[in-house]
């Protein structure tokens, strides 16, 4: 008798976060937020901090959002399984904006701002 098809576990990827300006303006508070439902793991940074997160994550739900000190980021992102993304977050004191600088394989060089 044939055996049943094995359900495959996703794969995970990660990405790489870096901010504009490079260190915290204000006190931060950074989550994932994928879709609708904030991850409970959090970065935090005083002021003065470099910012900087690399996480790994599942690919599961296309998109998702940084959110800081509560509030939703422009920009959605996505994380495909075993590469990683590298991802501007720009702070402003009214909003914040995340840019997908690249995505490459894990332990390559990180892609760059291009300004």
């Amino acid at each position: 008798m044939p055996e049943p098809p094995q359900a495959q576990e996703p794969l995970p990827g990660a990405f790489r976060l870096t901010a504009e300006p490079a260190t915290a303006p204000y006190r931060l508070t950074i989550r994932v937020d994928e879709g609708g439902d904030a991850s409970r793991r959090t970065a935090e940074f005083e002021r003065g901090d470099q910012v900087l997160v690399h996480w790994s994550t599942l690919p599961l739900l296309a998109e998702k959002w940084i959110e800081v000190n509560g509030r939703r980021c422009e920009g959605p992102f996505e994380i495909e399984a075993r590469l990683e993304t590298d991802l501007l977050l720009r702070l402003q004191d009214d909003k914040c904006r995340v840019e997908i600088l690249g995505t490459h394989a894990e332990g390559t060089v990180h892609s760059l701002p291009s300004d």
